[in-house]
C-alpha cells in the first residue's frame, strides 16, 4: 500500500485522524495540519480501506473548488469506525500506534451539517461477519446513523469480486469464491430506504469491461501512481456524484415573488387555522462556525416553511425546513418526515449572544439559545 497521504493542509481542528495498519504491516499514526483560515471551500468527508484509498491522491484535482479530507487505512473494518462521533474526544493509543478501543474517524456531527460524507467500506466482511449478517447489518445502520447530519453520504459500493467464476477467486488463489459482497450490496441496498442521504455509488458497474483497471487480486485498483486506470477512473466516479448535486450557497436566496409562499393568514377566514411549530434543539459553536439545528411545520399543511435564524435580533441566516427527522411523522402527526433544518453561521464577536428561531413568513418567534463567545 502507499504511504499515508494527506490532501492539501486543509482540514478542521476537531478531527483526530490515525491511520491504523493491520496485520504484519506497521502500524503508522496519522496527523493533520490545524485548519487554515483563508480555505472555506465546502468539505468532503472521507473514511475508507485501501480500496479508495488508491484513488484518493487524484480525488483533489478534480475537485478543485472542494476539500476532501479522507482517513483510511488498509484493511479498515467497519466495526472499527463505529466510535466516528466522538465530539471532539482524543482516542487512547497504545504504545504501537493501534487504537486502544472503536474510533477510527473522529469527527463531530456538528461538522458534518451541510457537507458530503464518501464511504469506501465493506471489503473487510469476515467470516465472523459472515456467521452474524444481523450484526454486520447493524454496524452499517450504525454508522450511518452517526452521518445523519451530513447532506449526502456517498458509499461506494464493494465490486462482486468473489462472485463463482471470478479470476480473483478459486483455484490457486486461496480465496473463495463465496459471493460475500452480494450480502454486502444487499444490506446497502436495504440502508437506503431508512437514510435518505444514503447514495450508492456502483464502481463494478463502472469498472465492467476494463480489467486493466482492476489489480488481479480483484479488489484493488491499478494506476495509483499515475491517476489513470482504475484509480483515475474511480477517482472520477467520486467526483461526478459530488459535482452533481453542488454545494447550496452560505445564504438561501429569498426571490420575490416567493415561490413557494407561506398564506397570509389575515387572508384566511377558517378560524381552525393554527399557528406553525418549530424550534431550535442545538446551537453549537465551531472554531469559526455556528451549527444550528432543529424543526418547523404548519399543522394544517404539509408543506415546507421557511425558517429565519437571528442572532440578538438580526437575522442572520434562511434555511428550508426539508431535511428527514427519522419517525417525525410518527410523533408530531404530520403526513412526512421531512420537516427539519440545518446550517451554519459565522460566530459572532466575543461574548454572549441570543440565537433565537423565526418560523414562516410572519417570522414568529419559536424559542431561543443563548450562546457564550470565548475567543
Amino acid at each position: 500500500m502507499p504511504p499515508a497521504f494527506s490532501i492539501r493542509s486543509a482540514a478542521v481542528a476537531s478531527i483526530v485522524s490515525v491511520l491504523l495498519v493491520l496485520g504484519v504491516l506497521t502500524p503508522v499514526a496519522q496527523s493533520y495540519d490545524g485548519p487554515d483560515p483563508a480555505d472555506d471551500r465546502p468539505v468532503i468527508w472521507g473514511v475508507t480501506d485501501s480500496v479508495f484509498w488508491d484513488a484518493v491522491p487524484w480525488l483533489d484535482q478534480r475537485l478543485p473548488d472542494h476539500r476532501p479530507i479522507i482517513r483510511g487505512f488498509p484493511g479498515l473494518h467497519l466495526r472499527t469506525v463505529i466510535g466516528l462521533q466522538g465530539d471532539g474526544q482524543t482516542p487512547v493509543v497504545d504504545g504501537t500506534g493501534q487504537f486502544d478501543g472503536p474510533g477510527g474517524l473522529l469527527i463531530k456531527d456538528a461538522d458534518l451539517i451541510d457537507d458530503i460524507v464518501v464511504v469506501g467500506l465493506g471489503y473487510m466482511f469476515w467470516s465472523d461477519d459472515r456467521a452474524q449478517l444481523a450484526r454486520y447489518e447493524g454496524w452499517i445502520d450504525d454508522f450511518l446513523r452517526q452521518t445523519d447530519e451530513a447532506r449526502r453520504v456517498l458509499w461506494i459500493r464493494p465490486r462482486l469480486w468473489d462472485q463463482p467464476g471470478s479470476p480473483a477467486c478459486g483455484g490457486s488463489t486461496g480465496k473463495n469464491c463465496d459471493n460475500s459482497m452480494v450480502l454486502v450490496n444487499a444490506m446497502l441496498d436495504r440502508a437506503v430506504a431508512n437514510h435518505p442521504n444514503l447514495e450508492l455509488l456502483d464502481w463494478g458497474a463502472k469498472a465492467a469491461g476494463h480489467a486493466n483497471w482492476i489489480s488481479p487480486d480483484g479488489i484493488h485498483v491499478n494506476g495509483k501512481l499515475t491517476g489513470k486506470l482504475g484509480a483515475g477512473a474511480l477517482a472520477q466516479l467520486v467526483a461526478d456524484a459530488v459535482l452533481e448535486s453542488p454545494f447550496p450557497p452560505v445564504v438561501d436566496p429569498d426571490p420575490d415573488p416567493d415561490p413557494d409562499p407561506d398564506p397570509d393568514p389575515d387572508l384566511d377566514p377558517d378560524p381552525t387555522n393554527h399557528p406553525p411549530v418549530g424550534r431550535l434543539k442545538v446551537v453549537r459553536v465551531g472554531a469559526r462556525k455556528i451549527f444550528v439545528k432543529g424543526f418547523a411545520f404548519d399543522p394544517d399543511h404539509d408543506r415546507t416553511l421557511r425558517v429565519t435564524i437571528t442572532i440578538d435580533g438580526e437575522p442572520v441566516r434562511q434555511l428550508r425546513a426539508r431535511k428527514t427527522i427519522r419517525n417525525f411523522a410518527s410523533k408530531r402527526g404530520t403526513a412526512t418526515n421531512n420537516h427539519g433544518f440545518s446550517g451554519r453561521i459565522r460566530t459572532p464577536d466575543k461574548g454572549r449572544h441570543k440565537v433565537c428561531l423565526l418560523v414562516g413568513k410572519n417570522k414568529i418567534k419559536m424559542n431561543c439559545k443563548r450562546i457564550r463567545i470565548r475567543a
